[in-house]
């Protein structure tokens, strides 16, 4: 499995689940018994894999009559094969599907009204539910637990799932979903989603729309490994994420493919070992929002990382939401772009670095503005507040705004960085640091500082024949 382009920047076993009076139900017409399964080995990579072929020369056996209703209420060890168009099968409490062979419950060419398991669905060799090649299913809810040895739920090439929703656990040794080409309109997680190597892995799929409310926990600290990874072109259009998401690695990953919007409020949190969201090079990123006093984006690196040249429309942060990383709390690197605008606002909204800077444009392109206001506040341990650096532009300017709106260290604009608009410090905020222009930086626009604002100073050394080129005014006291 190729690494992830991303500059590098949990999950515990859980037991097995005993049985209890909930049930399985789910919509067949037809359920044949297999006498074989191939086996495979599984490896903590990810890798891209279409199996139904496979698994279908490999079933053998008796096929039962076709029934609309029917009930399994003992031990089946052998993999369900359910095809055509039909009803329900129910699982009671003292009946499991436990497939020590392949995949337990294999759906081919199947066109299913709903799916329903209460109960467990267990294989040792493959994928607890295998969505082949074809497959049609409205709706898809689960209750109980599905546990595969690969992944716990795969769906393949032009399966379309329209309803997934899970309340109860999905696990995977690989991947507790993975979509390899399949479509979801509605994926909800309530409950708990654990994977070895991914939580939800995305090569070459569709998800309309993503909800957790739940947590979604991933354990490899591969740096290709993330709790959301979309990869060979894949797409997410809408995350909401008011739960958990933490990883090992990176918390929400793009290496091939696109975000549209990604939207963490109500207290949910993204969590990575390098970055918590990290949009991979030339690679997109739509309209990201965090919103609350608990919701957080955090990494031991990064908090956003965007590498060379990925993009992303809009950052939004407001009603104390979080950004924090332990190197930068937002970082662009290398041609990555921001076309629209940098909003952060509301008493106790941050965006915190560490040893880097709070926001790092490095060589990146910031079309819109960086707006700081209504009492939000930016900074980071190296006093490098924001730093403009090597060939860095941002266009739209800085504005600095409101009673207790604070940047906590300086402005710099460093190397061959320009700032091409104003830089204002209005109504009350305070930029705890000076305004640095050095090496060959340019700054065009006009500076001003209004009354009862501050601006601790303004160090000019750039050997730019402009440096500096538009007015200042310093009206604070």
């Amino acid at each position: 499995m190729n690494k992830t382009a991303l500059t590098k920047t949990y999950t515990k076993d859980i037991q097995n689940s005993c049985l209890n009076s909930k049930k399985i139900v789910l919509s067949l017409a037809a359920i044949s018994f297999s006498a074989s399964c191939t086996h495979a080995t599984l490896t903590p990579e990810i890798e891209t894999y279409e199996e139904t072929n496979r698994h279908a020369k490999a079933r053998s056996g008796f096929r039962s009559k076709s029934s609309n209703n029917e009930t399994i209420n003992n031990l089946q060890t052998l993999t369900k094969t359910i095809s055509g168009t039909g009803n329900t099968l129910v699982i009671e409490s003292s009946g499991t599907i436990h497939s020590n062979t392949g995949e337990s419950i294999y759906f081919g060419n199947a066109n299913i009204s709903s799916f329903a398991n209460s109960g467990t669905i267990k294989s040792k060799q493959g994928a607890g539910v295998n969505i082949s090649q074809g497959t049609s299913i409205e709706n898809f809810n689960n209750t109980g637990t599905i546990e595969g040895k690969k992944d716990g739920i795969q769906i393949n090439t032009n399966a379309n799932v329209k309803t997934l929703k899970n309340t109860g656990t999905i696990q995977g040794f690989s991947a507790p979903i993975r979509s390899s080409g399949g479509t979801i309109e509605t994926l909800t997680n309530e409950g708990t989603m654990k994977g070895e190597s991914i939580g939800i892995y995305m090569s070459g799929g569709l998800v309309k729309t993503l909800i957790n409310k739940g947590t979604i926990n991933q354990n490899n600290s591969a740096t290709w490994a993330a709790g959301i990874k979309l990869q060979n072109n894949s797409t997410i259009e809408n995350i909401i994420n008011t739960g958990s998401i933490r990883s090992n690695a990176f918390g929400i990953s793009v290496t091939g493919g696109k975000f549209g919007t990604l939207t963490i409020k109500d207290g949910g949190m993204v969590y990575g070992k390098y970055s918590a969201i990290g949009v991979g090079q030339s690679q997109t990123l739509g309209d990201l929002y965090i919103d609350g006093s608990s919701s957080k984006i955090y990494g031991e690196e990064n908090g956003i990382a965007l590498d060379a040249n990925s993009r992303t429309q809009k950052i939004e942060l407001k009603n104390g939401g979080i950004i924090k990383g332990k190197i930068h709390g937002i970082r662009l690197d290398n041609g990555a772009s921001l076309s629209g605008e940098m909003i952060l606002s509301g008493e106790g909204s941050r965006v915190e670095g560490g040893s880097g800077a709070g926001i790092l444009n490095r060589s990146g392109k910031i079309e819109g503005s960086i707006t700081i206001k209504d009492g939000a506040t930016v900074t980071a341990t190296s006093n490098h507040a924001i730093a403009n650096y090597r060939s860095g532009s941002i266009t739209g300017g800085i504005t600095v705004s409101g009673k207790n709106t604070k940047l906590q260290g300086n402005i710099s604009n460093i190397g061959n960085a320009s700032i091409g608009s104003d830089i204002k410090i209005e109504d009350g905020a305070k930029v705890e640091g000076g305004l640095v222009n050095q090496d060959n930086g340019v700054i065009s626009g006009s500076i001003t500082v209004d009354k009862d604002s501050k601006l601790d100073s303004i160090t000019n050394t750039s050997t730019s024949s402009t440096g500096i080129s538009g007015s200042i005014t310093n009206n604070s006291d």
